[in-house]
């Protein structure tokens, strides 16, 4: 019985007590909430390279892009970029593969014809705002080609003290930068094109050539013909002992397309 009795006295002295209670005792406080503002701003692109306001072609196997997602001036937080939402689609409709550090996207060109290209870019924030992008740029990646029509034949034999080398050819590129045509002695090697190749002198005297460069840029810019006509001195002496003498034609081209 002595147990019993002490659980009705508790029961009664609570009761007692909470007749002298406030309810606020009882509940906490509700807690303070904090509204965010939906994200309204759609992300940026904000960086392109190659800058598609210069002037190209380019010999680029890439392009580089930026997505920036930022906060509105209306208060309203980033909700930052959605990363898998993001696209390079050129105007044809090829899928360009991407690659992501940050915010830096790269877009692989393996398999997109030289010439003139569009890409669209696309994506998303976290808050479903969409960003777009457009630019175009020139791609030439192939080197100038170069088809000789006419050479003098693999060699010369003349007691005369001076005879006629005459070349012929097309150089073919579209964007054609330079195109030099020089005549070389072979070095140590007796083979042309290569690195001890020795330019042969302008002049009259023996082992000297009327014309040495031939300049082609005008004549070759568009799949354009050039020619080399020049003069070899002899450097026999009229009933001396006869001598070989090698001699290479060279040219050297290259575009405008830069990296």
């Amino acid at each position: 019985m002595l147990r019993r009795h002490l659980t009705i006295a508790l029961v009664a002295l609570a009761s007692l007590m909470a007749c002298d209670l406030k309810q606020s005792d009882f509940f906490a406080p509700e807690p303070t909430v904090t509204s965010r503002l939906p994200d309204r701003t759609a992300p940026i692109f904000d960086r392109f390279v190659p800058r598609s306001m210069l002037a190209g072609p380019f010999n680029i196997n890439e392009v580089l892009f930026n997505l920036s997602d930022i906060a509105s001036t209306g208060g309203e937080p980033a909700s930052g970029v959605d990363y898998n939402s993001v696209t390079a689609v050129t105007g044809t409709g090829l899928n360009l593969p991407l690659t992501r550090n940050g915010d830096t996207f790269r877009a692989s060109l393996a398999g997109v014809a030289d010439g003139a290209l569009t890409i669209r870019l696309n994506g998303r924030d976290l808050g479903g705002n969409a960003a777009t992008g457009s630019y175009g740029i020139s791609l030439d990646r192939t080197p100038p080609s170069v088809t000789l029509t006419q050479t003098p034949g693999t060699s010369v034999r003349t007691s005369d003290p001076t005879y006629a080398i005459n070349w012929a050819g097309v150089i073919s590129d579209v964007n054609l930068g330079t195109a030099v045509g020089a005549v070389y002695r072979p070095g140590a090697d007796t083979r042309c094109g290569t690195s001890d190749d020795v330019l042969v002198p302008r002049g009259t005297a023996g082992n000297q050539v009327s014309e040495n460069m031939f300049d082609y840029v005008t004549s070759g810019s568009m799949g354009g013909g050039f020619r080399a006509s020049y003069t070899a001195f002899n450097p026999v002496p009229v009933g001396g002992m006869p001598l070989t003498d090698q001699q290479c034609f060279v040219i050297n081209a290259a575009d405008k397309a830069t990296d």
